[in-house]
């Protein structure tokens, strides 16, 4: 799978019943365009700096958004 679609994953299962996808968009000053393409697939390799955009609002390091099976490298394309 794509890094984007790992991200995609991995936000929907931090954020569920805890915070929207609006909510998170918005506290972390991506564009709704951005944002959108990214949870459609349209944008495929997902930047750092917007991983650690949304992992600043989620109150999370780095090292934990990454530790999830999604980023082994064997999973990913």
């Amino acid at each position: 799978m794509t890094n984007g679609k790992a991200f995609c994953i991995r936000i929907s299962r931090l954020t569920r019943n805890k915070m929207s996808f609006e909510r998170l968009e918005e506290e972390s000053g991506l564009s709704k365009m951005m944002f959108r393409n990214i949870l459609d697939g349209v944008i495929g390799d997902v930047k750092l700096s917007h991983i650690i955009k949304v992992a600043r609002v989620l109150k999370i390091s780095l090292s934990d958004f990454f530790d999830n099976e999604l980023f082994d490298l064997s999973n990913l394309d």
